[in-house]
């Protein structure tokens, strides 16, 4: 693995670079790396194809989740406004009164 690893690491720092850009290449080829020695009693010769596909699919994951964005509905923005007022005003605030429908009013 270490004469792969010193091989293919040029090669899979650059594929790493093209789906996420240079900032965070190194840290997926590095756990490239840890998966393959996770994998290492299974495979009997590693190769430097099955290096890089490792490397191009944790790359791909790494983007997804990066690109992942979550609905934040009205009432958590109105509890995290609630506490921003509270740590710029030092006390306790309380979040909008709701109405009888359970959205919040105003």
């Amino acid at each position: 693995m270490t004469g792969l690893y010193v091989d293919a690491y040029p090669d899979a720092l650059r594929i790493a670079r093209r789906v996420l850009g240079a900032a965070e290449a190194d840290d997926v080829v590095q756990a490239a790396v840890v998966v393959m020695l996770r994998r290492r009693h299974t495979l009997t010769h590693a190769s430097p194809q099955c290096f890089y596909k490792v490397v191009k699919n944790l790359a791909l994951d790494w983007r997804a989740q990066r690109q992942r964005v979550d609905y934040v509905g009205e009432e958590m923005l109105a509890l995290l406004d609630a506490q921003r007022q509270r740590d710029v005003r030092g006390h306790r605030v309380a979040p909008p009164p709701r109405r009888h429908d359970g959205t919040p009013s105003g």
